[in-house]
């Protein structure tokens, strides 16, 4: 069985408010990130005040690489870093090349950050029998969905494992992934579809400003390790 990436993020929270969509900032991404391909452009973002709940339109800064589906948001509390691609074999090599146009940003600006994380989506390529091995090791037994065709289910596992990201600092991960089985088309020409959507990320809680541009790619080393162990065993159950 094979697999395929569809899509990967990189996200570093922390207070970014005072990068707005101003024109020095504007020029500041474009000198930096020019010759790299991106170009500056502007998203909209809603914001709700409290407690008066009055909402009010933003425009944040965004990066783009046109052709390679690759964007850089910059919103008030995180920036992501995402790429979108079906091919397996570059997407990965793609992303790791383009991590150090994120620690550029962090350098840029002197940006540092308080929580890392690092999602991805994963469609597993399994034929009927290997879908129906991961169902009956992964999801829990209700005689109802065994004489109904249960058309969707998910297993959801979420670890906190403590992890070395660098040798002077420790960290507790949350370490999450979702499996999920959707029936698609009816009769013989049902096809069940196998996607894993991870999401490994550093502490909520801590809201110490302690991850600096040093940090992104030890952090993302350590949290693909992560994916791709879980994938491998998700693959072995059905060997």
């Amino acid at each position: 069985m094979d697999y395929s990436v569809l899509n990967m993020q990189l996200t570093f929270f922390g207070d970014f408010d005072l990068l707005d969509a101003s024109s020095d900032v504007i020029t500041k991404l474009f000198n930096a990130f020019k010759e790299e391909g991106f170009l500056p452009n502007t998203i909209q973002v809603l914001q709700v005040e409290q407690p008066s709940n009055k909402t009010t339109v933003r425009l944040r800064p965004q990066l783009i690489k046109t052709g390679d589906e690759c964007v850089i948001n910059i919103l008030p509390d995180r920036i992501d870093f995402a790429i979108n691609r079906r091919e397996n074999s570059q997407i990965i090599e793609q992303f790791e090349s383009y991590i150090e146009t994120l620690k550029k940003v962090m350098n840029t600006f002197s940006l540092s950050s308080n929580r890392l994380a690092l999602t991805a989506t994963y469609q597993l390529n399994a034929n009927q029998e290997q879908t129906v091995k991961m169902k009956e090791t992964l999801l829990p037994t209700f005689s109802y969905y065994n004489d109904n065709e249960a058309i969707e289910a998910t297993a959801h596992n979420v670890a906190r494992p403590l992890i070395k990201i660098s040798d002077a600092l420790s960290e507790y991960y949350n370490v999450n992934t979702d499996v999920m089985f959707k029936v698609v088309g009816q009769g013989e020409l049902h096809q069940t579809k196998t996607m894993v959507r991870f999401d490994v990320n550093t502490l909520q809680e801590n809201n110490t400003n302690r991850f600096n541009k040093n940090n992104v790619y030890g952090f993302y080393h350590i949290a693909y390790q992560i994916i791709g162990k879980i994938i491998e065993d998700l693959v072995s159950i059905c060997e």
